[in-house]
């Protein structure tokens, strides 16, 4: 694969039992929610610190409207929001945070 992070995800198909790759992440009405969801409770439990102003804004007009659906009021965006909720829900387990130490840093002559 010429892409090194592309998001991959393992299924496994319940009638043959065999498993599968695949790339990407399919947004659809019953895994949008999924991610909203997950991006609230991160957010709640401040385990993300956001400074981006537009990606605010955006959450601030992103409702569930009467027929249940997760989207942007009218006029408004919602792309930085579901970006960042995608972000948020493939990284899981995809990387392990490195403690810095002294030994990090070379000494300057």
């Amino acid at each position: 694969m010429a892409y090194p992070n592309f998001y991959t995800e393992t299924q496994i198909d319940k009638l043959t039992d065999r498993e599968t790759l695949k790339l990407g992440f399919t947004t659809t009405a019953k895994t949008k929610p999924l991610i909203i969801d997950q991006l609230r409770a991160s957010m709640r439990e401040e385990e993300l610190e956001l400074n981006c102003k537009v990606t605010l804004r955006e959450m601030l007009t992103y409702i569930v409207t009467e027929s249940g659906a997760m989207q942007a009021e009218a006029g408004c965006f919602d792309d930085c929001v579901m970006s960042l909720a995608l972000a948020n829900h493939v990284h899981t387990g995809a990387w392990n945070p490195v403690e810095s130490t002294d030994s990090f840093y070379i000494e300057m002559v």
